[in-house]
């Protein structure tokens, strides 16, 4: 699905009936952290409160409805921000999307871009821009309400006076240590292969759409997971979907396999310890690079009144976890530069059988795995058949798309080329040890928004060997983080 491109002034009506919305804040350039806000505005295009202000000192605002969720696990040219629509308060008419930076410039970062999302990861509005110049801070967007409907309104404003000026026009009282930025030292040195931004891995075989696993909730866990929601907040149930870290605790009271789960620094449960050991192998390989295991979640909670009268707390957690065999892929990322294709809907590869030698060496044991799959323009000189779109895997020839499927991913491949990048995407594989099937999962190019064809590539770190036995992954250099955590205080 491609999204309608704004350009600067333009507004679109957001679907009706829409109870959720992500804004996706993205910069050009590799290496340089942007820091996304939001500002609940009233009629008069001000803040109501300082609370209104939602930052990554603030992380949230007072009514839960906007939620500051940094990259989130994904590229580190990226911010998120979520946006509970039905929960905004009726008195705020503007959610403004805004960014800034400590050192340097907008001007320097190349494009700059707003894409939002819905309530099912498609994209609905897509604003890109290359004009900023001298700016610190900028407004990307604004998602506002005229009546009953929600509208997205491309903005591109820049203020030479950064996030400190921008919000001082919107009514927010700054002081100096209110927004100053944080800078942390990391307690141990990381191995080469994950000096990152966010040192995350996300899990690759998770479902898209709905979380499988359902976490046990011990009593002594509900305090944290209260604390993610408004102090506020009390009644009826409601949903939130943090990013979590699954960290293994080898010292930890759980045995050598427990492993915890983690949202916003804070333990909400730990894996049944069948389950524990079952995903130790992937999970220990990843904290071996250097890396946290990250997927999705879904948190409801319900509070309510006891018959002594106290108040209760229940809550329901799932999280992304599917097969501890499609955590990871069977091999490894590209050597040549590449970008990684967000994935859309799946494809199947055909003539897979011409090539079986070649696929024959990444069936897994146990018949179905995951794969980096990059995708190449074949024309045969002097032919007068249309190119096609041969797949290879680790540079060898699986199979190809059908001619009209072609058609669809080669000017992408074409422009990718061009900015000297393979194009790489999810891949599945099913086998035994006569036959094999290969589908992929990517956009096409009509679906492909302005980050993934002209934005910095999309990569995924590459992982230590793989071993026999998971106790032998060397956790060492990560041992400081995997300690347990101390329990939330009683939640009020």
């Amino acid at each position: 699905m491609t999204s309608p491109i704004l350009q600067r002034g333009q507004n679109l009506v957001i679907p009706a009936g829409a109870q959720r919305v992500v804004a996706v804040i993205g910069w050009g350039a590799a290496g340089v952290e942007v820091d996304a806000s939001a500002l609940l505005l009233g009629g008069d295009q001000k803040v109501r409160s300082d609370a209104d202000f939602v930052f990554y000192n603030q992380p949230h605002s007072a009514d839960g409805s906007v939620r500051f969720r940094a990259g989130a696990g994904g590229p580190a040219d990226q911010a998120l921000i979520d946006i509970g629509l039905a929960d905004v308060p009726a008195d705020v008419r503007t959610i403004a999307l805004v960014g800034s930076v400590d050192t340097g410039t907008f001007g320097a970062l190349g494009q700059l871009s707003l894409t939002i999302l819905g309530e099912r990861g498609e994209p609905l509005a897509t604003f890109a821009t290359a004009d900023a110049t001298t700016e610190s801070a900028f407004l990307f967007g604004e998602i506002y309400r005229r009546d009953d409907t929600w509208k997205v309104r491309a903005v591109g404003q820049g203020w030479d006076s950064g996030l400190a000026g921008l919000a001082t026009d919107f009514g927010v009282s700054v002081a100096d240590d209110d927004i100053a930025p944080e800078v942390s030292s990391p307690d141990v040195a990381l191995p080469d292969t994950a000096r990152t931004v966010d040192p995350v891995y996300w899990l690759w075989g998770q479902n898209r759409s709905w979380q499988s696993y359902h976490l046990a909730i011990e009593k002594e866990f509900l305090p944290a997971i209260r604390s993610l929601y408004p102090s506020e907040r009390s009644g009826r149930y409601g949903d939130l979907s943090p990013v979590v870290r699954l960290v293994p605790e080898p010292d930890g009271p759980r045995g050598p396999f427990g492993v915890s789960v983690r949202a916003e620094g804070r333990t909400i449960g730990y894996l049944k310890p069948g389950d524990a050991q079952t995903w130790a192998s992937p999970l220990r390989r990843i904290v071996a690079s250097g890396l946290f295991p990250t997927t999705s979640s879904t948190i409801r909670l319900h509070e309510y009144d006891d018959w002594e009268g106290g108040t209760q707390v229940d809550a329901d957690v799932r999280i992304g976890l599917e097969e501890p065999v499609l955590a990871i892929p069977v091999n490894e990322p590209p050597d040549a530069p590449y970008t990684l294709l967000p994935r859309s809907r799946i494809v199947q590869v055909t003539k897979e059988h011409e090539h079986f030698g070649a696929l024959a060496r990444f069936v897994p044991v146990g018949g179905i795995g995951l794969l980096f799959v990059t995708l190449h323009e074949n024309a045969a000189p002097g032919s007068r058949a249309k190119p096609h779109v041969e797949v290879r895997v680790d540079g060898l020839r699986v199979g190809q798309l059908t001619p009209q499927t072609s058609q669809r991913f080669l000017p992408m491949i074409q422009h990718l080329e061009a900015r000297g990048l393979l194009t790489a995407c999810w891949g599945e594989i099913t086998g035994s040890s006569v036959a094999a099937k290969v589908r992929i999962d990517a956009v096409k190019a009509n679906e492909a928004s302005p980050a993934v064809l002209d934005g910095p590539p999309i990569t995924v770190p590459p992982l230590r060997p793989p071993l026999r036995d998971p106790l032998d992954y060397d956790l060492t250099a990560m041992r400081p983080h995997l300690a347990p955590l101390p329990p939330a205080r009683q939640a009020p």
